[in-house]
């Protein structure tokens, strides 16, 4: 099971979600990440994320949340917060690249 982001779509101007694989790979999850008074906010409802543990899909959309706001200082000084809760998509928002990935990696996760 390859450990890597299947999708990404922009919520709004600071709020980016993606689509992770479950470990089991019967599913997928969806992790929001946004940027709200110097606190990056990651939100992720796994086995692992319900017990208060860090999982990969958390470490994945935060990387591909830098990614996407490589140029924002205050996001390299955010503190980071992750909370248990249930992300669902939404048709309003707007799926885009996933950032940083290359599109050597993209071929892979297809």
């Amino acid at each position: 099971m390859q450990k890597q982001v299947t999708a990404c779509w922009q919520a709004d101007d600071k709020s980016l979600v993606v689509s992770c694989p479950s470990s089991r790979g019967g599913g997928n999850y969806l992790v929001g990440v946004t940027q709200k008074n110097g606190t990056i906010l990651i939100a992720h409802s796994c086995p692992a994320s319900q017990k208060g543990l860090r999982c990969w899909h958390i470490d994945k959309a935060l990387h591909a949340f830098k990614e996407w706001r490589w140029w924002d200082s205050d996001v390299k000084n955010a503190n980071i917060k992750s909370v248990a809760k249930k992300i669902q998509l939404d048709q309003n928002w707007k799926q885009i690249p996933i950032p940083g990935i290359e599109i050597d990696d993209l071929l892979e996760v297809i």
